[in-house]
Order: structure tokens, then sequence, then C-alpha cells
């Protein structure tokens, strides 16, 4: 049979912590002891690691693209020999016949850094970030 509920016996782990929430709160219910939140470290901006086409007529937010000059670099056409320099992958639910095309941001990084003229680009390794 089981005990009566008065009679329950928390574990000492339990124990302590309803001690302390008990302690910590006033009579409003609210935490009378501070809480600090650790400031954020930001290194840098965070590049993503694939990036989405953007709408018909704007230009891509990370590269200044537009989205025809991304569909050349991405699909196979006549222009580019049939065989994309930049690697994509399209994401559709089964059956679908359309789907999402997402572009591998890094391989359209390499590709711009390989391409560049005129410009001295060194390894990423290399530059720091302010």
């Amino acid at each position: 049979m089981l005990a009566p509920c008065s009679a329950y016996d928390p574990s000492p782990g339990l124990a302590f912590a309803h001690r302390y929430m008990r302690e910590s709160l006033n009579a409003n219910n609210s935490t009378v002891t501070p809480v600090t939140v650790p400031p954020r470290v930001v290194t840098g901006p965070i590049a993503p690691e694939f990036l989405r086409l953007p709408r018909p007529g704007q230009l891509c937010p990370h590269t200044g693209m537009s989205r025809s000059a991304l569909n050349d670099l991405i699909l196979p056409t006549p222009r580019n020999g049939n065989k994309p320099p930049v690697r994509s992958f399209c994401l559709r639910q089964k059956g679908a016949k359309t789907g999402i095309r997402l572009v591998d941001y890094a391989s359209l990084r390499d590709y711009i850094r390989r391409h560049a003229e005129g410009v001295e680009v060194a390894p990423l390794e290399s530059q720091v970030v302010a």
C-alpha cells in the first residue's frame, strides 16, 4: 500500500531545490536574487551554409548577384559547358515537380575568389576580421 502524501520524503537533491526556490522567492513569487546574463561574444558576421535564390528582380543580400547570374553558375547551360561551376541542391517533396534551389555558399564564394579580376585575394586564414 502507498504511504500518505505527507509521509513522502523527496530525495536530498529535490529537497535542496525546493528549499532554494522557497528562499529565493519573495511574497510576490518573483526572484529576489538578481539574474546575470553573460554578454554575447560576436567574432564577426556568420556566413550561411546555403543561400536561397533571390526573388526575380532582387539581388542576393550576401553577394549582390542577380537571380539570373546565380542561375548561370548553378544550372547546366551551354555558357558553362553544361557543367555548373557552383554546387547547388534542389529540395523537393516526393513526387513534386518544383522545389527550393539552395546554393552552396562555400562553393559560390570559392568560385568568386578564383575569378576575381585585378584584385589580390589573400587566403581566408590570413585575413584578420576587425
